[in-house]
């Protein structure tokens, strides 16, 4: 089972205690965050789970029956330069995971929350372009795994500096706090006093961090953005996964 770092989450909470010193909005601060709360749990309600990987990686996926983070696989084929810093991130946001990148598990997979259909997004949209970074397969997860994930809105890599700047802080799917989202950054400012500043979920990256492993029988849905390869085709038919093929 994970268990988040309270350090971390006390040094995030410190900055929205900040906020509220130097821009004082006659609130108390904990009435503050409980009321965030409820609006996330609203904001997240009807997400549902995604993991987005390239048609060779899911093959290899359906012939091993199981889904393999960056440390994992072969390193020549994802990003091997990310490692080391991707392990610092882990081990500065939970006890469970090892700041040594030569320690291939346990450790988090990561994908997204959204509440609609991806095909129904804008091709220039800047959270289609990001998906697509990480290969032209959606897999819509089943919730039983809603027990075992945390969330950040944004790239938890890329907003804490790879775990050196305590600017959001992971929450629990089904326990969601402010910490997870309000933060001001480069390419987001999401003003810690404002409660509905993250109410545009389709344009806004949701990152799911899954603390358990991911096999076949989690998949609900496959779809492929492309031509689906033939060897893939074949693979879904025989494991009897649902898939769809969205070209245009």
């Amino acid at each position: 089972m994970f268990s988040p770092r309270h350090d971390w989450r006390s040094r995030v909470e410190e900055h929205l205690r900040a906020e509220f010193r130097e821009r004082p909005i006659g609130r108390n601060v904990d009435d503050y965050v409980a009321d965030v709360t409820l609006h996330l749990g609203d904001l997240l309600r009807d997400t549902t789970l995604r993991v987005r990987l390239g048609q060779e990686e899911f093959l290899a996926m359906l012939a091993d029956g199981q889904y393999r983070s960056a440390f994992e696989l072969d390193r020549d084929r994802r990003w091997p330069t990310e490692l080391p810093d991707r392990a610092r991130l882990e081990a500065a946001l939970w006890n469970d995971y090892s700041e040594d990148e030569k320690v291939s598990s346990p450790r988090p997979l990561y994908g997204y929350l959204l509440d609609l259909d991806e095909s129904t997004l804008p091709s220039q949209s800047i959270l289609v372009q990001q998906l697509a970074k990480y290969g032209d397969v959606t897999l819509r997860l089943s919730p039983r795994l809603f027990a075992d994930t945390t969330f950040t809105f944004a790239d938890s890599m890329a907003t804490t500096g790879s775990g050196g700047h305590p600017k959001i802080g992971p929450a629990k799917r089904k326990e969601p706090h402010w910490c997870a989202g309000f933060y001001k950054g480069d390419n987001h400012n999401f003003d810690p006093l404002d409660i509905r500043a993250l109410d545009n979920i389709p344009g806004i990256y949701v990152e799911a961090q899954i603390h358990r492993p991911i096999h076949t029988r989690d998949i609900v849905e496959a779809v492929v953005f492309g031509p689906v390869d033939t060897e893939l085709k074949d693979a879904l038919n025989h494991a009897d996964i649902e898939w769809m093929e969205i070209t245009s």
